[in-house]
């Protein structure tokens, strides 16, 4: 019998890890952002947070002191600093709210924290860590909208970042395996990526009056042996593009045609980016003896991600593969800084946010991904029904992993329509097959299209994207469907714990109630 190791660290502010450093905190936060220097924050009065560690066992946090400065300097000299909560005794760790004179926008800024053990000692401060602040007062569309915006470093450098996440960068990665046939070039990047691919070449152009060549580029997902599948069917990719060869030695990016939105909220790549699509594989096409193809190099387009953050391995081989693709998946999906992470549309579905937000979490630290993505979820729904719900169950993981608060005080009665009780009946369940889909109700949940409809993923046809297609398992489309009321359910436990959270009891109880009367109806369905 095989006997299963797992070794699982998500670093945070509930887990005390033991340090060399004595005893100082680590891991530092600011607005759920691990390096908030390379972003803009745009909340005035941001949170901290920070990992208690100790060499003692048993130990704990008694009291914490946070220090904020404009300068470096002045933080580490302690003059003309901005805000100094002096020694607070709390255990608390998380999302402290800065209280200290009113933050400029557009400025740079530097905090520090130190705790206090059960025994009172005092840590060390923490290597200070700067933020920077955005426009507070720029006008959005919706509430929680980040944009591109330009920010300098600390080496004088000018990055492009969003607001309150992290930027996203290419990563170069080099084949691991490179095969010759014929006039053919195959490299293999073991990883397939939302990527662009770099050519390097050399030409000398025996006819020296042609002085341009073209060779051709295939990229895609799926190989046959050591060739690129060029019909590899369903959602699997395969794109073919000329590319200009011109006399000498170069290297140059493929520029692949811009991304084309097609659907309501779908997302392009910025212009000063190169333009992505998702390939493993590459092969050159070239009948020019003369033209050498010297190299070629996979421009991975990451979101921010912390490799050390978690680790598993076990006995059995095939488990640690499938952990390593679903952790790399995690990664590879957030190339565009959010959960639209579909070469198709580039839009985000709730419940694919929700599965990705969860996945997320197990294997990092990283919030802020995931904060912004519930919140523009909230604002721009999509059409299928049990979809809407997710919404609700994005913001309670939210709450749950990071314990803020803030989000279900600021959305509470758009997080509260997503409930639809508008569409329930007498026996308390909800249907979109009722009549019940008013403008006004539609527009309560922001959803900008004719109407909801029941999912199941997938329903059967008629909805205008695909037709029958044998996903559904026989699913008995009914005018009240077991899948979305068990979905209902779940909301309304969600959000009657998060009303609690924030005081409204009475809330919370009525939602309850409604819980227990679902449930009650859905053992009879």
């Amino acid at each position: 019998m095989k006997f299963l190791l797992l070794i699982f660290f998500a670093a945070f502010s509930f887990f005390p890890a033991v340090s060399s450093e004595k005893n100082r905190p680590s891991g530092l936060l600011c607005e759920l952002l691990s390096h908030p220097e390379l972003s803009v924050i745009t909340n005035p009065n941001p949170t901290f947070s920070w990992i208690v560690n100790s060499q003692l066992n048993n130990d704990f946090q008694t009291a914490y002191q946070i220090i904020v400065a404009a300068s470096e300097k002045d933080l580490l000299e302690q003059e003309n600093v901005l805000w100094n909560s002096g020694k607070v005794n709390s255990a608390k760790s998380s999302n402290i709210v800065y209280v200290g004179t009113p933050l400029p926008s557009n400025s740079a800024f530097y905090w520090k924290v130190r705790t206090w053990d059960k025994n009172n000692n005092p840590s060390e401060w923490i290597i200070p860590q700067r933020f920077n602040t955005g426009d507070f007062n720029k006008k959005r569309p919706w509430p929680g909208e980040s944009k591109w915006v330009q920010v300098e470093l600390e080496n004088g450098d000018t990055i492009w970042t969003f607001e309150n996440r992290h930027p996203i960068s290419y990563h170069s990665v080099n084949a691991t395996k490179k095969v010759q046939r014929n006039n053919v070039l195959f490299f293999d990047f073991e990883k397939s990526a939302f990527a662009v691919p770099e050519i390097q070449y050399t030409w000398e152009p025996a006819d020296s009056e042609i002085q341009v060549d073209t060779i051709w580029v295939h990229l895609g997902e799926k190989a046959v042996g050591d060739s690129i599948d060029q019909k590899p069917g369903g959602g699997v990719l395969f794109r073919k593009y000329p590319f200009a060869i011109q006399p000498g030695i170069h290297s140059e990016v493929l520029q692949l045609p811009r991304f084309v939105t097609r659907y309501p909220h779908s997302q392009a790549m910025p212009e000063h980016m190169p333009e992505v699509i998702p390939f493993r594989y590459v092969e050159i096409f070239s009948e020019n003896p003369d033209i050498k193809i010297e190299n070629v190099t996979q421009h991975a387009l990451f979101y921010q991600f912390d490799e050390e953050a978690s680790f598993f391995t076990s006995s059995d081989e095939r488990l640690n593969d499938i952990y390593d693709l679903c952790r790399y998946s995690v990664k590879a999906n957030t190339f565009n800084g959010d959960y639209a992470a579909s070469e198709r549309e580039r839009m985000m579905y709730e419940a694919d946010c929700y599965i990705h937000q969860m996945s997320h979490y197990a294997v990092g630290r990283e919030f802020a991904i995931a904060r912004y993505s519930l919140e523009n979820m909230i604002f721009h729904a999509t059409w299928p029904t049990e979809w809407i719900f997710h919404t609700i169950l994005m913001t309670y993981a939210d709450y749950r992993h990071t314990g803020n608060t803030k989000i279900i005080e600021k959305y509470f009665p758009e997080l509260k329509a997503k409930l639809m009780l508008e569409l329930a009946s007498e026996n308390y369940l909800i249907s979109t097959r009722t009549g019940k889909q008013s403008p006004e109700f539609l527009k309560s949940i922001h959803f900008n299209g004719k109407e909801l409809r029941d999912i199941v993923d997938w329903p059967h046809g008629g909805m205008g994207l695909i037709e029958t297609n044998g996903e559904t398992d026989n699913y008995d489309f009914t005018d009240f469907n077991t899948v979305v009321n068990a979905f209902h359910y779940k909301a309304l436990l969600a959000m009657a714990e998060m009303a609690e959270a924030i005081g409204k009891q009475t809330e919370a109880n009525h939602l309850k109630e409604r819980a227990a009367a679902v449930k009650q109806e859905i053992r009879y369905m």
